[in-house]
């Protein structure tokens, strides 16, 4: 009996080893699992071509990303370098941007200090260095060039298109450029930065020997209530 006893002891604490290394498995699976819109449809897009004068630093000097919110809306974030400030009345705008199909376009959530302009007619919103544009959001709360009061993002909004609108949407102008910014650089200087591609994000997957573990600790915590409920 007392062998019996052994034998039973060990059985059921390797089934609770098993239930909690499951358990755990469990937990990294939800969160490696859990797809928001925002990272199961994003691209990212680094801006490395630099029209400032002279130079704004060292690149990148930022990023745009697009991601996915609806069939009909996207939320576009643009983090500049630490350092950088958006600068006015000069060779652009705070972002440029162009969409296929130039399509009247709803934009919303904008940060506090910038407003929304769209031409939507073939790319008349000229900047210097990097071409012309559609769409454009422009620092109206920035002070003339780099002066106060002074704006580094990160700058943010929603668009939305009744017709449909994915990441992909957002194309190249007639420079082959995805997006644009005016920048104060880190060394002083101004102008034109710019993004030549983007790079889609992809949630990440539960790797197999993790799902196995998953399935030995459910197997584990099924045993386990059965020997309760006997």
């Amino acid at each position: 009996m007392t062998r019996v006893r052994f034998v039973e002891k060990g059985l059921a604490d390797l089934l609770r080893t098993a239930a909690v290394a499951g358990a755990l498995a469990i937990g990294s699976v939800l969160v490696a699992g859990t797809v928001t819109p925002a990272s199961a449809n994003a691209i990212t897009y680094s801006l490395t071509t630099d029209d400032c004068t002279g130079t704004c630093g060292t690149a990148p000097f930022g990023t745009v990303t697009v991601s996915s919110i609806s069939t009909t809306e996207v939320s576009v974030d643009l983090t500049l370098k630490a350092g950088e400030v958006f600068a006015t009345g000069g060779a652009g705008d705070a972002l440029l941007f162009d969409i296929t199909g130039d399509p009247s376009i709803t934009v919303s959530g904008l940060t506090s200090g910038f407003t929304a302009t769209s031409t939507a007619s073939g790319q008349s919103i000229h900047a210097d260095g990097t071409g012309s544009w559609d769409y454009s959001i422009d620092c109206t709360g920035c002070g003339h060039g780099t002066s106060p009061p002074q704006f580094s993002g990160p700058l943010d909004f929603d668009v939305t298109v009744a017709g449909g609108i994915t990441p992909a949407s957002f194309v190249k102008n007639g420079n082959s450029l995805f997006f644009a910014t005016d920048i104060g650089g880190t060394n002083g200087k101004t102008g034109d930065v710019a993004a030549p591609t983007g790079v889609p994000v992809t949630p990440s997957v539960p790797e197999p020997a993790s799902v196995a573990i998953l399935g030995v600790g459910m197997f584990a915590l099924g045993l386990i209530r059965r020997r309760r409920t006997q």
